[in-house]
């Protein structure tokens, strides 16, 4: 699958979810801090507040 196409995915997913959940979280561990670029459109996606987290 195309990154394009994976990302579309990833949106259609988060779209569902933020219909169902108050807040969505993703454990991203590949940096110390989320890249705003790249946290923005999730939150757009899914219309909820996304949480980043490490295990």
């Amino acid at each position: 699958m195309k990154s394009s196409g994976l990302l579309l995915l990833l949106a259609s997913a988060l779209a569902a979810a933020g219909r169902h959940l108050d807040v969505i979280t993703v454990n991203d561990d590949h940096a110390w801090s989320p890249d705003p670029a790249r946290v923005a459109p999730r939150v757009r996606w899914s219309g909820q507040p996304f949480l980043v987290t490490e295990w």
